[in-house]
Order: C-alpha cells, then sequence, then structure tokens
C-alpha cells in the first residue's frame, strides 16, 4: 500500500506530537530529583600531590522577607448617630402620614356693581318686523334726566323726552332691515359716563315668507296668467297681476322670470323666481 504525500505529513505530525508530549511529561516530572542531585555540591577529596585551591567565598544567604504589619484603626462614627436627619431610627416600613393640607383660600366675594343711575322698565313695542317702515317707540323707566337719548346698537336717536318715566322716538326703517336683536338704552346727553341705563332687548323677526311656487306662464289675449301652487297642496293655480290671494298676499307684477308678491299687512314685497317643476 503506497501512502500519499499528505498521508505522510499527518503521521509525521502525530509522531512529533507524541514525541513533545513524552518531552513535556519527562520535564514536569524528572526535573525536580535531577536538579536536587545537581545542587548539592559534592565533597571534594584531595588528592596527593596536587594543590587544590579552598574557596573562600561565602554562600549566598537567603533573602529575608519583608514583613508587612497592618494596623486597624476604629472608624469615629460619633457624628453619625449625633446626625439630626429624621431618618435615623425611623422604621422603614413605615410610612409618616402624608402632611395636612392647607385649607382652602376663601373664595374673595366680588365687589358689587351699583346699579345704574337709570333704570328702564320696557319698551313698546317690545318686537317688530324687519323690512317694515318706520315705527314710533316709547321707553319706560325711572330717574331718566331731561337731555336723556335713546341709543339703540350704539347709535343715539332724536329723542322726545316726556317725563322723568316716559321718552318716545321714531326707528327708521334702515335700522330694522334685518333680522335680529337689537339692544336699547338711556343716556344722558351732557354726562353719559355717570349718567346711564340699564339696557332692554327689541326683537326684530323675520317677515312671514309666501309658500307658493312660480311654475309657468300663460298669456291669453294680451293677458299675463301666473302658474302657481300652494307647497302645501296639489292643485295649480292661475293668477293675473293684481289679484289677492287669500287675505294676506297680492299678486303684484309677473315676469317670465319671477312674480313679485306684496305682503298687504305690512306692506313687503316677495319676488318669486320661476322654476318650472310642476311635480
Amino acid at each position: 500500500m503506497t501512502l500519499t504525500a499528505e498521508q505522510k505529513k499527518q503521521i509525521a505530525a502525530g509522531v512529533l506530537g507524541v514525541l513533545a508530549l513524552i518531552a513535556v511529561s519527562y520535564s514536569l516530572f524528572f526535573s525536580d530529583d535531577s536538579g536536587a542531585s545537581n545542587s548539592s555540591s559534592p565533597k571534594q577529596t584531595a588528592k596527593p600531590g596536587i594543590f587544590q585551591p579552598v574557596s573562600t567565598a561565602k554562600a549566598p544567604e537567603p533573602k529575608q522577607q519583608t514583613e508587612v504589619v497592618l494596623v486597624s484603626q476604629p472608624l469615629e462614627l460619633n457624628g453619625l448617630w449625633d446626625s439630626t436627619s429624621p431618618m435615623i431610627g425611623r422604621n422603614i416600613f413605615i410610612y409618616p402620614p402624608p402632611p395636612t393640607p392647607a385649607p382652602p383660600k376663601p373664595t374673595p366675594t366680588p365687589t358689587p356693581v351699583p346699579p345704574p343711575p337709570i333704570t328702564l322698565a320696557g319698551i313698546q313695542p317690545s318686537a317688530v318686523t324687519a323690512r317694515t317702515a318706520d315705527f314710533a317707540l316709547t321707553v319706560y323707566g325711572a330717574k331718566i334726566p331731561s337731555d336723556a337719548r335713546v341709543i339703540i346698537n350704539g347709535a343715539p336717536y332724536q329723542t322726545t323726552v316726556v317725563s322723568d318715566s316716559q321718552l318716545k322716538l321714531t326707528v327708521p326703517a334702515a335700522a330694522i332691515a334685518n333680522p335680529g336683536q337689537m339692544q336699547v338704552e338711556v343716556k344722558s346727553a351732557a354726562d353719559p359716563a355717570n349718567w346711564y341705563s340699564n339696557r332692554v332687548t327689541l326683537n326684530v323677526t323675520p317677515p312671514p315668507v309666501p309658500a307658493y311656487r312660480y311654475l309657468g306662464l300663460v298669456v291669453k289675449n294680451g293677458v299675463s296668467l301666473a302658474v302657481i301652487r300652494d307647497e302645501s297642496e296639489s292643485e295649480l293655480k292661475n293668477v293675473r297681476k293684481g289679484q289677492q290671494i287669500g287675505s294676506r298676499w297680492q299678486v303684484s307684477n309677473i315676469t317670465p322670470t319671477e312674480i313679485e308678491i306684496l305682503d298687504v299687512t305690512i306692506n313687503i314685497k316677495h319676488r318669486i323666481p320661476f322654476t318650472g317643476d310642476g311635480s
């Protein structure tokens, strides 16, 4: 059987390892005995006729080890026991009760606001319809000065002082063009900062709207007829200009794009656009 070069290398490496192991074992187990025998110096025997010098050198003395002496010193713990810390001597498993909460601060009493020098009791009328005409307003109160003026939403109006408890004025239509709430108050013309009143509310309500739909236009013998329908009914109606519809509405104008209906009770016109939807 022929060995390859690689196998020969492996066998050589194994043999070298065994030899190295034997050398290490020998040095460990047999070096002490040989050293001891070698260290002991053999006795010198004088041979006749031969001069042998005697060595006068002293054998080296063994080195003395320096002893380290440890000196213990007690710690001064008096400073710890004299501490004023509240934690010393406390059972760590018992928690002290929480501190007593501070009593709540009383709510300061607000300073009362003095009542206005002028007192208003009410107005007449207290509600009007938006987009209506000018109207007369009467204001009732007490301690009204002779130079009093009525102010509505910050705007002063020409005022007639009837007495120290009654005022009259005319409110223009422009002031009530839109629905909403208006604030009415009274102030002195000479000293408004010190002579003023409380406020009362004037309600401006939206006007009623006709519940009709403009569905068609019919021209017959030169007369235009508008086809309308009440939103609460299904029946169609033909109406002409100037015709009364119920007790409140009147047709004031007809065009192909819209009809105009007048509220005869408050003299307000409403425009209804043409829809052409007969459903």
